[in-house]
């Protein structure tokens, strides 16, 4: 399949698995799963995205400059809307009774029944006892007083359930004006609703638009996020049919309260059955979720809930510690164990602050539709997955425009999705931003020229760390004839990774990054003298030390089993093996010697390149990547190491003041801050770091 190299370097940006330059394809726009409030519902076909929603920007961070670019204004503070104020069942309305205007419901005058059907709205759960001529003027939209009937329903609210039936009979009706209105009016009838969520879930897919605008579709899921909680099981039964998405089950799940313990039975039938569905399992998080919203009333779902204390996954293991805390009044602490693709090792204080709490918007679920942790053979049937990135056999494409593109751990389980868009900031930032939160850094604009070609990247990361996700903006213009105009494309990748993995692995790393900090720390204060002399510093375990004095890297520690693994390589094959850099130069105008330690924790540390699943059948003459080459660097995996390089250095190396985000000109940005003890110290985003003394010297 033919690329583009430019955008090729873009992808990288992305998740190594970020689509390329390739022809406008219509893909729906990337409204996802959230499980609190987002803007419009999201539409699941291709279609002109909704008009962009202006979150409320969250609190920025002590020390962090908001994104640069087009950022959404601040929305104004929602204003509060008083419940309406219903008459009295004794009270009079334009001199009658509640009685009088219920008897009027039957009358054969069109217009009297419209003004009753008025009247009788104004006395809200008190007009209970005119349901059944509700009911009956509302199972006939024809009826002049239809409109008026189905909203003096709605105001007599959960107590009209002997409306129900009408209503939901006509969730079928070929005028979508009518199945609109009626699937908002269940929205409003509570429990009285559940009986309908079978009727409305049937109606997920009617796309028909109304005349006043809005598809039965959007209200169908609008009444299930609201009612839904009443038939939990058949909520995840449409998840599984792919009916719902992550997000609309999250919206559903998080409705839940104190007072809903009609759910927990389903709930925690859930949590039992999810063996048998595979694909539930990765939304054991939610269901622990919405027993912890329901507390005490729950109790009866504790075995289950305790089971899951002992999942693999560290999220759901946290997730069942809060939700056993909720329930009853012990405290109860998420016991270690094996995470998927990490050694059996305990939670590292270092990874837990890494990490924090997860997003309020968006449950690290997955993507459109798309659940991280599904196994490769249950996509695979979904998604073919049979196209490999060129170069990248662990990149599977599930088109051969990469649109979709997924990685894989080494047990085939999926950890990291990314989605391509036609389009670019201005069609989807609004919306990334209210799902993903406002970015904790600056967008970073690169330019790129060739002959024939500007293209302009704008890289920006989302509220990292407590949301995995990356997104790239990528603007291409492609000038043609000289005065001519030049075609402009415009493309969004957007990458999710998977928590529980992720923690896994960085908890597997983190010892041995302390460690490797200790005994940089310990070489440190042998050389910051300004003499290097290899005998004098200590020993690291698994590399050789080796002299060069007529160069600026005096001492290079190598890799011994990757020198070893080299032997047996071609020579275009073989892999850098330096571990540890001491360098030695002179600052200009400054005669005293400059020393630095750089340590590549990447090539040291294990696990800091992780497994993943790959295809070792590619044709001949593909080309096949270097061995230990990183194939997640550029996802918000990268992200996370860098994040955890700079909490675990932090110990070593107490900042004297504020730990600073740089972003040089040329080159990867890094994070720096200075010791009270003459250190400087960068940790620098190729999973490395520098430390050189500076003593007492300025900058």
């Amino acid at each position: 399949m033919a690329r583009t190299y430019p955008v090729l370097l873009v992808l990288g940006l992305v998740a190594g698995a970020a689509g390329c330059a390739r022809t406008p394809a219509a893909v729906d726009p990337p409204v996802v799963e959230p499980a609190e409030p987002a803007p419009a519902t999201p539409p699941a076909t291709p279609v002109p995205p909704a008009p962009p929603v202006t979150p409320t920007p969250p609190a920025t961070p002590t020390g962090v400059t908001p994104p640069a670019g087009p950022t959404p204004a601040s929305k104004d503070p929602p204003q509060t809307t008083k419940a309406p104020a219903f008459l009295d069942a004794s009270a009079k309305h334009d001199g009658n009774t509640l009685a009088e205007w219920t008897a009027r419901l039957g009358d054969a005058d069109d217009l009297v029944r419209l003004a009753a059907a008025e009247a009788v709205a104004k006395y809200g759960p008190s007009a209970k006892a005119a349901v059944p001529a509700l009911a009956k003027i509302v199972s006939n939209p024809k009826d002049t007083a239809w409109f008026p009937a189905v909203d003096a329903v709605k105001a007599v609210g959960p107590a009209a359930g002997e409306a129900v039936d009408a209503l939901i009979g006509l969730l079928g009706n070929p005028d979508a004006g009518v199945r609109l209105t009626v699937a908002y009016a269940l929205a409003d009838l509570g429990p009285a609703a559940g009986k309908a969520i079978p009727a409305l879930l049937g109606r997920l897919d009617d796309r028909a638009v109304a005349t006043g605008g809005g598809t039965a579709r959007d209200a169908a899921l609008s009444a299930i996020e609201q009612v839904g909680k009443y038939d939990v099981r058949a909520v995840y039964a449409a998840a599984r049919r792919d009916q719902l998405t992550d997000f609309e089950l999250g919206r559903v799940i998080d409705s839940l309260g104190p007072d809903d313990a009609h759910a927990v039975a389903g709930l925690t039938a859930e949590l039992k059955d999810r063996a048998a569905h595979p694909v539930t399992g990765n939304w054991v998080v939610f269901t622990l979720g919405g027993l912890k919203r329901i507390g005490p009333k729950a109790a009866s779902a504790l075995p289950a809930i305790r089971e899951a204390l002992n999942d693999r996954s560290p999220e759901v293991r946290r997730s069942a510690a809060e939700a056993v805390a909720a329930i009853g009044t012990e405290k109860v602490d998420a016991p270690p164990s094996p995470g998927r693709g990490g050694p059996a090792v305990g939670p590292d204080p270092a990874v837990a602050a890494v990490f924090g709490r997860a997003s309020d918007a968006y449950r690290e679920r997955g993507y459109k539709g798309v659940t991280l942790g599904t196994p490769f053979d249950e996509l695979a049937k979904h998604k073919g997955l049979k196209l490999t990135r060129v170069g990248q056999p662990w990149t599977f494409a599930s088109d051969p425009k990469g649109t979709e593109e997924f990685v894989f751990d080494a047990g085939k389980n999926l950890v990291c999705y990314t989605r391509s868009y036609d389009g670019g900031p201005d069609d989807y930032l609004d919306q990334l931003v209210d799902l993903f939160g406002r970015a904790e850094r600056p967008s970073r604009e690169t330019v790129t020229t060739v002959p024939t070609a500007v293209t302009r990247r704008t890289a920006v990361d989302y509220t990292f760390p407590k949301v995995l996700a990356r997104v790239v903006f990528v603007r291409t213009a492609r000038e043609g004839f000289p005065g001519g105009r030049p075609v402009v494309e415009e493309k969004t990748h957007v990458a999710v990774l998977d928590r529980a993995w992720a923690t896994a692995v960085l908890d597997a790393t983190v010892r041995g990054k302390r460690a490797a900090l200790g005994w940089v720390r310990a070489v440190g204060e042998k050389v910051k003298g300004g003499e290097v002399v290899l005998a004098d510093l200590p020993r690291l375990d698994g590399a050789d030390g080796r002299e060069f004095p007529k160069e600026r890297e005096v001492v290079r520690f190598h890799d011994t089993k990757r020198e070893a693994d080299n032997t047996e390589r071609d020579k275009a094959r073989q892999l850098p093996a330096v571990v540890v850099a001491v360098e030695k130069a002179v600052r200009p105008g400054d005669r005293r010697p400059v020393v630095r330690v750089h340590f590549l924790f990447e090539r040291y540390t294990p696990l800091a390149s992780p497994a993943v699943h790959q295809r070792n059948d590619a044709p001949p003459g593909v080309p096949r990547p270097a061995p230990g080459h990183h194939p997640l660097w550029y996802t918000p995996f990268a992200n996370l190491v860098t994040e955890l390089n700079v909490a675990v250095a932090r110990d070593a190396y107490p900042p004297r003041g504020e730990v600073e985000f740089v972003r040089p000109a040329t080159g990867a940005p890094y994070y720096e801050w200075r010791t009270a003890d003459g250190w400087l110290v960068r940790c620098r985003s190729d999973d490395a770091v520098t430390v050189e003394w500076v003593g007492d010297r300025g900058l």
